[in-house]
């Protein structure tokens, strides 16, 4: 089957073995209607073998050649031929690299022509010093071998994904993500030079699509602004996984720049392994003794503030001086937000994330207390009492939102997938109790006077 680049097409691949289970193209968020068609670029094709593939980063050991870790990396992703072509993202299709099934639904869905999610839309002041509001970032990330395998076993099934009772990626499973943003250089100055696509996005008087959802997403520029990765690293022995961040950085002469303006001009922030639990100061704004994240010192100034009084909105790049990337939540940090992944999703966790800047030393305490632990792949946030712990994924997270999701709105034929049926955690979520996707009219009926947002939106795994 040629690669059509939505996971969420694997169940009409499967007709034949699943001949209950259907779910029509034009249902996608990615669907074009002027094409009539899907046309993305990315394998679906999740291998059956996790393979014994070799990678640059594991010649490398990250607490003492952090640097060279996130190069070796970097080669990696330069493998996989990835550019841009046409103002479109495009990659070798042989290349081992995949994309997780059934994350082309709903308000955050995959947009039509590269296949970007919806992030987290940064605060007033999170890029800049000059940010505002309303700014879009979209993102777009791949699964290597192994973590593809391992994603292919939970959905064997397309139309119902299982989880097993402990769920764990193999060693060296690995991604990385690209995310671009609708800031412009006059709002984010470093992001001057940086390559440039066209995405199908929500647009600037909606920027949640909250108004005309899917349908009003409009072709808009977006530059690249940041690139995550992630291993599932045997060395990492607190919490298994190390978690590092590239930014875009304007040249010294951008004009000038003869490098391959995908990857070339990427500057690393920081790497991290564990969330130095414990380690504090009792001011919300002050950075304390941190070991288990390494920090690119030069972009002090650039990314987060030279000094409170200069930046106050960001005075770090994550919570204290852990590490997160310019996309994402200072109150934060990169293993801190994966770490709570789970299903279902324990949104008032998450939520937990966005307390208000004004800090006592009680709450900062409190704060470090229940998310800057280190929390092993695989075992669940102490922070959570029910659900199934996914080894990190948010990925997985959003994929099992957006299936149950597309069953309750009856856009999957189907049996209803068993983990729709689990129950909500604390009062967030879909949660399908009909035992086919298909209402009956009389539900049907009831529906007309659901109030809308019983049916909300799940905000964006980074939120």
């Amino acid at each position: 089957m040629k690669n059509l680049g939505l996971g969420i097409l694997l169940a009409a691949a499967s007709l034949a073995a699943h001949a209950q289970c259907t779910f029509p193209a034009s249902a996608s968020s990615a669907y074009d209607p002027a094409m009539s068609a899907i046309h993305l670029p990315w394998r679906t094709d999740l291998p059956g073998t996790p393979g014994t593939p070799v990678f640059a980063w594991q010649e490398v050991r990250f607490e003492s050649s952090w640097r060279d870790y996130m190069a070796a990396f970097l080669e990696e992703i330069r493998a996989s031929g990835i550019r841009i072509d046409q103002r479109r993202l495009t990659m070798n299709p042989k290349a081992e690299w995949w994309i997780v099934p059934w994350m082309d639904y709903s308000l955050n869905g995959r947009e039509r022509l590269n296949g970007l999610t919806a992030e987290r839309g940064p605060d007033r002041g999170d890029l800049s010093k000059t940010s505002g509001d309303n700014i879009q970032t979209w993102a777009v990330g791949w699964y290597n071998r192994p973590g593809a395998y391992a994603i292919g076993e939970i959905f064997k099934n397309p139309c119902n994904p299982q989880i097993p009772a402990t769920f764990a990626f193999p060693a060296q499973s690995a991604s990385f993500k690209f995310l671009f943003t609708t800031a412009d250089v006059e709002q984010v100055s470093y992001l001057e030079g940086s390559p440039e696509i066209d995405a199908y996005i929500n647009p600037k008087d909606d920027p949640h699509g909250e108004r005309d959802g899917v349908d009003g997403r409009t072709p808009r520029p977006m530059r690249l602004l940041q690139v995550d990765i992630a291993v599932k690293d045997p060395n990492a022995k607190d919490t298994g996984w190390v978690m590092g961040t590239f930014v875009w950085r304007k040249p010294a002469n951008p004009k000038a720049f003869k490098g391959d303006w995908l990857l070339d001009n990427l500057v690393p922030v920081g790497l991290m392994w564990g969330n130095d639990p414990g380690e504090l100061d009792p001011a919300w704004n002050k950075t304390t003794a941190i070991s288990q994240s390494q920090i690119n010192q030069e972009l002090r100034g650039v990314v987060w503030a030279a000094s409170e009084a200069d930046w106050p909105q960001r005075p770090y790049p994550g919570f204290q001086g852990r590490l997160n990337g310019p996309a994402d939540n200072p109150r934060s940090s990169c293993l801190a937000c994966h770490a709570a992944a789970q299903w279902r999703r324990d949104q008032p966790l998450v939520d937990s994330f966005k307390l208000d800047k004004s800090f006592s030393e009680e709450k900062v305490r409190a704060h470090v207390s229940k998310f800057f632990m280190n929390t092993q792949g695989g075992i669940r946030h102490s922070g959570s009492k029910v659900g199934n712990p996914l080894d990190y994924s948010l990925q997985l997270e959003a994929a099992f939102d957006r299936i149950c999701r597309a069953c309750s709105d009856q856009k999957l034929q189907a049996k209803t997938p068993d983990i729709c049926k689990v129950p909500q955690v604390r009062n967030r979520g879909t949660i399908v109790t009909r035992d086919t996707c298909e209402a009956s009219p009389a539900v049907n009926f009831l529906k007309l006077f659901i109030k809308p947002e019983a049916l909300s939106e799940t905000p964006n795994p980074r939120q």
